[in-house]
């Protein structure tokens, strides 16, 4: 063999998902240099910014290039903003309209304005990421084979249907790049009508979770953001966090979208028959604090606690240690409103119906008098003698 051609190493991925090399006869040396040197020039030529001094390979789009975040990082949640608009144009609407001078349609205004919020928390809690949540500030590397560190606060923020990991500088700008990511990664599928758990691996009929960690390698995202997410994918000898946190959301989804169901038959039966409509509340409340209750036990089933390890500017060790968040919390709380609400309106509800009864004469007060003293006065003659 010609002493200017060299031996050219062809990677492949393979189903445990690690790399594995052939050897086959090469191409030039010079050749090949000329191929990787174009590929540096022209995406330096245009993002005019530094690049990393080490870039993994690709079989499929060439190698990683950890440059410039050219995705706009994903600052608001539109569902929340969504439904915080929605609930502010009501009430706006609604203390347009009122007349305060009659307190039975302010007592009116007040029951829809607390219908409405229950309406939009219920829907907070299905779609929004803050069920489990925490937030560290580290020094970390920012990309595989890359020495520099950047300095910078780690999110993880975990939902129903999947999780949410942030990456933002402090201060934003630093190695020459905008250092600001909020990325997506869900197990369940876009209409939400599966959770599978799928195979264990990153193959086609793995996990969807897992899929995205794998084409986040692929594409390049930060090394803190696939440490993170990396310890979803997990799912052996114990140490099965994705699965828990998979299963804790799916069956609180569930609770969640009954607890809807039960709101709408209020809404539905309680202009007709305010007793019903008091009792499906009743149930909507219950179903809330189920989905916590149930969301707690299944999360705080796993043996060993999620916890993803950094270091802080001192070198000293920090734990991402998710907590509740505040999703969690507003869905406990308006749960217990609910129910106490529901208590409260069926007391008043069935005092107003014996009070009606009573002015209606189909309750002899005078007569119940009567029998009362009739049994209690010879029993106390009884008594004396």
């Amino acid at each position: 063999m010609c002493s200017t051609q060299v031996w050219r190493i062809k990677s492949w991925e393979t189903r445990e998902g690690g790399l594995c090399c052939c050897v086959r006869s090469g191409i030039h040396l010079e050749e090949k240099k000329e191929r990787l040197v174009g590929l540096i020039t022209s995406y330096t030529m245009a993002s005019s910014l530094p690049i990393a001094e080490t870039l993994p390979g690709n079989l499929y789009a060439g190698p990683n290039v950890y440059g410039p975040n050219l995705n706009n990082p994903y600052e608001v949640d539109y569902a929340v903003a969504s439904l915080v608009s929605f609930f502010a144009a009501f009430v706006v609407s609604l203390l347009l309209v009122l007349d305060f001078r009659s307190l039975r349609k302010v007592l009116h205004g007040f029951a829809s304005l607390f219908l409405a919020g229950v309406f939009c928390i219920i829907l907070l809690g299905i779609y929004t990421r803050d069920w489990h949540s925490a937030e560290v500030e580290t020094v970390t590397a920012y990309a595989p084979f890359d020495r520099r560190e950047v300095h910078a606060k780690v999110g993880l923020h975990v939902g129903l249907a999947g999780i949410n990991v942030t990456l933002k500088g402090v201060p934003e700008e630093q190695i020459g790049q905008i250092i600001n990511y909020n990325e997506e990664f869900d197990w369940a599928t876009p209409d939400r009508s599966s959770f599978f758990q799928g195979r264990i691996g990153f193959g086609r009929y793995s996990n969807l979770l897992n899929r995205a960690f794998r084409q986040g390698q692929f594409t390049g995202l930060p090394l803190p953001i696939q440490w993170v997410v990396e310890y979803f994918t997990f799912d052996g000898d114990g140490i099965r966090w994705g699965r828990y946190y998979r299963l804790a959301g799916y069956y609180t989804f569930l609770l969640m979208w009954l607890a809807m169901g039960f709101f709408i038959l209020t809404l539905l039966f309680g202009v007709f028959r305010l007793k019903l409509g008091v009792l499906f509340l009743w149930c909507c409340g219950v179903t809330m604090i189920s989905a916590c209750v149930l969301y707690t036990i299944l999360i705080n089933a796993m043996s060993i606690p999620l916890a993803v390890p950094f270091v802080n500017e001192s070198g000293e060790s920090l734990l991402l240690q998710p907590s509740y968040g505040w999703s969690y919390f507003l869905v406990l709380i308006t749960g217990i409103v609910v129910t106490t609400s529901s208590i409260v309106l069926g007391l008043i509800a069935s005092a107003a119906e014996v009070a009606r009864k009573i002015s209606d004469g189909e309750i002899d007060t005078a007569r119940g008098f009567e029998r009362v003293i009739q049994r209690c006065v010879p029993l106390t003659l009884s008594n004396s003698l």
